[in-house]
């Protein structure tokens, strides 16, 4: 939650809140639960085993016990007047969303009947619970009436969200729905304008790709080039000694946040490239194709250098299976299949979140 948050707000603030208010202590315990579960790491015969202690009882199911406890909280959303409240219910939502994402698709269809009494309408894309209408109108509903400079958590939780859906576009394919107004949010960090401008870039994406659209964004790209991306110049970065079989380069960069700002900027130059409506009206566009397919190449080996340097983030490593998703049907080369097969395997062995069915078809793939 604040691979771009120095302030850490979701690992200090938040628990401390959730300690008087209990679905948001019940939403940390659902995604907790589940978490633990998938981690053969932490599974012994007497049971799963976290720091030495061993956590009884604690099952699949467990964490759907907890994410029903939130429920009541957040059917009753519209009617809550008190805006910590709110602001709490949608913290609640948020954490929610992140179970949602880790969710496998045969606990998606056990959990849709049980949740499908939440107050808000299903969403039309998967038809079970849709928090993101939850975390949108909070965050309208709180911009007259809070000061998002000083709500912190209110603050932390938009720029979390817009994370989250830019995964989940890109990764099912649709625009992103999330309001994106960030004058209402405070002062934006050099690696959320980098977010925002993914965002941007994944709804032109899925809502025509106009080149009007394109022009826009390519002008943003570059001003983005040079007033934040040189915030975050790589400590080192060397190209891959292909006479030793690396495939990806080595870029270091000097934090987490550092390292999601530049792979969600390449994520979307890379999407700009492929999907450029000016391709197909170039002198030569099999040329053009061809030239823009190896750039694209060239940053989804550039993204999956990053993820090296944190593997044992789970979000790292999550946007670098994000971009074979995308892309990696662009690669021929049978030992460049073979490492991004093992960047695939190292986001299963995480188990955190369930590998897509376009990665499992890339793996299965020679």
């Amino acid at each position: 939650f604040d691979t771009c948050d120095r302030q850490r707000r979701f690992e200090f603030l938040v628990p401390e809140r959730a300690m008087s208010y209990p679905p948001l202590l019940n939403a940390i315990f659902a995604v907790s639960a589940r978490h633990l579960c998938r981690l053969p790491r932490y599974r012994t015969i007497e049971g799963i085993v976290y720091r030495g202690q061993v956590l009884r009882g604690l099952t699949p199911g467990t964490a759907v016990e907890y994410m029903l406890r939130c429920m009541p909280a957040l059917r009753a959303f519209h009617d809550t007047i008190d805006e910590d409240t709110r602001i709490l219910t949608l913290t609640t939502a948020v954490i929610l969303r992140q179970f949602e994402e880790m969710e496998h698709d045969n606990e998606a269809e056990e959990e849709e009947g049980a949740a499908e009494e939440v107050y808000t309408a299903p969403s039309p894309r998967t038809g079970r619970v849709n928090f993101l209408s939850i975390i949108n109108s909070a965050l309208r509903g709180s911009q007259p009436r809070v000061s998002f400079l000083k709500s912190e958590l209110l603050n932390a939780c938009y720029w979390i969200a817009l994370r989250q859906e830019v995964y989940d576009a890109l990764l099912k394919g649709y625009p992103p729905e999330m309001d994106q107004n960030p004058q209402s949010y405070g002062n934006v960090s050099p690696a959320d304008r980098m977010i925002m401008h993914a965002s941007h870039v994944a709804r032109w994406m899925f809502e025509g790709k106009s080149q009007e659209g394109w022009l826009s964004l390519k002008e943003q790209e570059k001003t983005l080039e040079e007033e934040v991306a040189t915030q975050f110049k790589p400590l080192m970065w060397l190209p891959p000694d292909r006479e030793k079989g690396e495939v990806f380069p080595t870029i270091w960069f000097r934090s987490v946040a550092a390292i999601t700002a530049m792979q969600h900027m390449m994520l979307a130059r890379m999407i700009l490239i492929a999907e450029s409506p000016f391709l197909a009206q170039a002198t030569d566009p099999r040329l053009a194709f061809r030239e823009a397919e190896g750039q694209v190449r060239s940053i989804v080996l550039d993204i999956c250098g990053t993820s090296l340097q944190e593997e044992k983030t789970p979000p790292v490593v999550v946007n670098a299976a994000l971009a074979i998703h995308l892309y990696g049907h662009y690669f021929i080369d049978w030992y460049e299949r073979k490492a991004l097969r093992g960047v695939i395997n190292r986001f299963s062995d995480a188990r955190a979140w369930p590998v897509p069915k376009q990665l499992q078809d890339f793996q299965l793939s020679s």
